[in-house]
């Protein structure tokens, strides 16, 4: 076993431990268990309630973006109902950020506390001002953009557990999250939290989406990576916390010892100092302070904090003030002072210290409850406080709920040795651990919730995908490593062409079957099949590529093959990517198409720009009717499995398949792949589609696609 495995396993390890502590922390600590119990019913029957829906169907992958909408407009509507009906006095660092957007605001200077001498403070700040400039100068500005910031949040939310799972796990993770209580309330807090996690969750999607899948870094995604960097750096000057990301980070790249990865961070990490100096230097010039804005965040939030349990104290408001006045050298001597001050400090010892924060972090801020009422004034017309029970007991219950399914899939992933989300986990060991060390004021544990929302995507996906899957699938994913394969070649008139197709096929070292369905050609096409004896059927009349696809298909199903591919005649194909195509199929994958727009250095062949152009259009009306984002629709290179082969068997589109069969098997649900694959022009002949047939084509597919989307499908 390589190291890599070892050490990934080991974090997950730890990560389990830490949940398992959590979660054992807080069933101790119920003080009521008979509304624990209340609650857990309440919880179960909703959960129960939502599996019946997605039973019959009602919650589905074709409706779940509706439904999720309508979540976000119930959400948005709560807590706008809450800003208009509680009116706030800001205090603390909520009202420290307030005063200094006015003062950046009016250029009448920065003078309130140790707040001021933060660089995410300070941009926060910047941020206040800038919205109080356009929309006027009121607390409930700053409430709005925190409404806007979760919107975000969650679309993005939404947007990433799709990519790792589908569009109904989605919906249900991400409804949860923000009809959370506790997110409702965190709303109304003027907090960095809420900016942070926004910056947070496009982070880690377009990680997981995007940087994690380059396998070679050139030109076409540079500028990409550095601008990945900059966002790194600039959620890092909302919350000096992010920084762990960016350990999380070198650590994944040294797990996965591959040269190209340590290039592609270097290429983020200049990203990541470019934007973090400039920032740096613009909140310095704001405070007149040299260099207060990196390192000294940093030695406050380890130095300041240790011996306290939630907050800070007066005498480290004070200690902090005292050393930022010496501004020369204030960094420097902070920064020893707090390592003293550690070197003093016997965690052994301080066990009911430890203990403080665990509970502060875990108990005693399930809800925003305690946060939000000494801010609301007493003329407001929400009574808060009546709704203390439901936020508390509803907010532990999912927490609780939260923290049992992490657990397991952690430990699913441990057993079948998955790292799908091992950055994830990586990540909020080192956020956890480091907030334990120091301390966790309430609303710095707000990530962690969304941490535990990320976790659950794997089992749910085990439950609600993988052992749903059909039977004749699961029996294809058992398949030997050697599955029964037929080539299906539509050809007509295809005479220059067929006789090297067919000899590349048998030249090639996976012996594939193949039949060739000759669709009533005029041309030699049928003599040059009888004289090299090819495996072919000779249709009595031209039925079209639809029609001749189709009877390929009848023949896989009455031959019992496992997977069909379409392959064309005129040599465009190459055989040799068959094997890219097969690959999904056997993990469970429907249809897997050959796609030329993929990846750029796989086809130097891509068709006309005009056909180029078409092909967009396509991909932008499908995306839209059925939410699958497919590079090459009209690729006539695809592979299916045994559900696919009966189903085409029985019912194919006799014109544009390729386009209009894809959107029947989107909207009933099958799953789907596109890989790249190399594609060649034609050897000889001429294509059936060409000049103004190009623009004829594309508006009977785009009417046609439309017609088959409205359809109902049993």
């Amino acid at each position: 076993m390589k190291i890599s495995p070892v050490l990934k396993k080991i974090v997950q390890v730890i990560f389990l431990i830490i949940v398992l502590f959590m979660l054992g922390f807080n069933l101790i600590n119920i003080s009521n268990l008979q509304s624990f119990l209340e609650s857990i019913i309440i919880v179960v029957i909703f959960g129960v309630l939502l599996y019946i829906l997605y039973k019959v169907k009602i919650i589905n992958n074709k409706n779940a973006i509706w439904l999720f909408i309508l979540v976000v407009l119930i959400g948005s509507v709560l807590r706008i109902h809450l800003i208009i009906g509680l009116n706030f006095i800001l205090e603390s660092d909520f009202r420290f950020y307030y005063e200094n957007a006015l003062g950046i605001l009016n250029n009448t200077g920065i003078n309130n506390s140790y707040l001021s001498y933060n660089g995410y403070a300070y941009v926060v700040a910047s941020i206040i001002a800038f919205l109080i400039k356009l929309f006027g100068d009121s607390t409930n500005t700053i409430l709005y953009f925190n409404l806007f910031c979760q919107i975000i949040t969650i679309i993005f939310l939404y947007r990433f557990i799709k990519k790792q799972s589908n569009s109904v796990i989605a919906l249900c993770l991400s409804s949860v999250w923000f009809l959370f209580p506790n997110n409702i309330l965190a709303n109304l807090l003027v907090s960095t939290e809420t900016l942070f996690m926004m910056l947070f969750m496009i982070c880690l999607y377009y990680f997981y989406t995007k940087v994690i899948t380059i396998d070679k870094v050139d030109k076409t995604n540079i500028i990409y990576l550095l601008l990945f960097g900059a966002l790194m750096s600039f959620t890092n000057n909302i919350r000096p916390v992010m920084a762990i990301f960016v350990i999380a980070l070198l650590i994944y790249v040294i797990l996965e010892h591959k040269l190209n990865k340590y290039l592609l961070f270097i290429i983020i990490m200049l990203g990541y100092v470019t934007v973090n100096f400039g920032l740096n230097y613009y909140v310095e010039r704001g405070i007149e302070m040299k260099t207060q804005s990196g390192a000294l965040e940093w030695s406050i939030y380890f130095g300041a904090n240790k011996n306290s349990c939630g907050s800070w104290t007066g005498e480290d408001g004070e200690y902090a003030l005292k050393v930022l006045a010496e501004k020369e050298h204030g960094d420097k001597i902070l920064l020893k002072d707090t390592l003293n001050r550690y070197e003093d400090m016997k965690m052994g010892e301080k066990f009911d210290l430890f203990k403080c924060k665990f509970s502060s972090l875990w108990t005693d801020n399930f809800s925003m409850f305690y946060f939000i009422i000494p801010f609301v004034t007493l003329d407001s017309t929400i009574n808060l406080g009546s709704y203390h029970d439901l936020i508390n007991n509803s907010s532990f219950i999912i927490v609780i709920s939260l923290m049992l399914i992490t657990c397991m899939s952690i430990i699913y992933e441990l057993k079948n040795n998955k790292y799908d989300m091992f950055f994830i986990q990586l990540f909020a060991v080192g956020y956890v651990i480091s907030n334990l060390i120091v301390v966790l004021n309430g609303r710095y544990n707000y990530p962690v919730y969304l941490l535990l929302i990320l976790m659950s995507v794997p089992i749910l996906k085990y439950f609600l995908i993988t052992r749903r899957l059909s039977k004749s699938t699961q029996e294809l994913i058992n398949l030997p490593k050697k599955p029964k394969v037929l080539l299906i070649i539509p050809a007509y008139n295809e005479e220059d062409n067929i006789q090297l197709t067919i000899n590349k096929i048998k030249q090639n070292k996976e012996k594939y079957d193949y039949i060739i369905i000759n669709d009533g050609s005029t041309d030699n096409t049928q003599k040059i099949c009888e004289e090299n004896n090819f495996n072919h059927i000779n249709l009595i009349a031209n039925l079209g590529i639809g029609g001749a696809v189709q009877t390929g298909y009848k023949y896989a199903f009455e031959h019992d093959y496992d997977i069909a591919v379409q392959f064309d005649g005129d040599g465009q194909h190459d055989v040799s990517y068959v094997k890219n195509l097969i690959k999904p199929l056997l993990k469970g994958k429907d249809i897997v198409i050959g796609s030329r727009f993929i990846n750029k250095n796989y086809s130097d062949f891509k068709s006309t720009a005009s056909r180029r152009f078409g092909i967009k259009i396509l991909s932008f009306v499908i995306k839209f009717l059925t939410e699958k984002d497919i590079k090459d629709p009209t690729s006539g290179f695809r592979g299916v499995n045994k559900n696919i082969i009966k189903l085409f068997a029985n019912s194919y589109p006799m014109e544009f398949p390729e386009p209009i069969s894809f959107v029947e098997l989107a909207r009933k649900g099958y799953t789907f792949d596109e890989v790249p694959v190399k594609m060649y022009e034609r050897i000889g002949g001429k294509s059936s589609i060409h000049s103004w047939k190009n623009v004829y084509y594309m508006i009977n597919v785009i009417i046609s696609m439309l017609v088959t989307s409205l359809r109902r499908y049993k």
